[in-house]
């Protein structure tokens, strides 16, 4: 009967403060990336804004490479979209919402995650250089797993969109590109 006297206040209070984290974390994430590239800023928005070139740097394609891609788009327009399937990585697709000459603004949807995010391009041009900035935002349902992967985000998005990048200004220098 003693040891309940101990344990029971001590597991309240683990409850409580398990639910008082939860309950202050943020409905909403940002995770953001930059790169300088060794390209001018008009390359860099025809590369990013042509989709066909998404799956050069899509963490997908790497991953799985038999990723199946299916296209929508009228010379990469607002509304132009990419879906893809792969096994090990689920589905996902995105949408252009935005374009302008020095930002691109997409939506991102990871089907099993139900999770819709956006994410921007911005283009800026320094010396004879780009610097180009990868943000993603995600609005997050107030339930406890969409809290922890809002707390957990520049993990789970953060590590792909750094890879991503990198192969952006590698794909950008190296002149791989439609």
């Amino acid at each position: 009967m003693k040891i309940y006297k101990i344990i029971l206040p001590i597991l309240f209070l683990t409850f409580i403060s398990i639910y008082w984290f939860l309950e202050s974390l943020p409905l909403e994430f940002n995770v953001s990336k930059n790169i300088i590239v060794n390209s001018n800023p008009e390359e860099v928005y025809l590369y990013l804004k042509n989709l066909n070139n998404w799956e050069k740097f899509n963490p997908v394609s790497s991953k799985d490479k038999e990723t199946k891609y299916i296209y929508s788009f009228t010379n990469d327009t607002i509304g132009s979209s990419v879906v893809w399937n792969s096994e090990t990585e689920g589905k996902g697709k995105v949408t252009l919402i935005s374009i302008t000459k020095n930002k691109i603004v997409y939506s991102f949807n990871m089907v099993e995650l139900n999770q819709n995010t956006i994410g921007t391009f911005l283009i800026e041009s320094q010396k004879n250089k780009t610097k180009l900035t990868w943000n993603l935002f995600g609005k997050l349902e107030r339930n406890p797993i969409s809290k922890l992967i809002g707390f957990f985000s520049e993990n789970i998005f953060g590590y792909d969109m750094n890879i991503s990048i990198i192969k952006i200004k590698s794909n950008m220098e190296n002149k791989k590109f439609n």
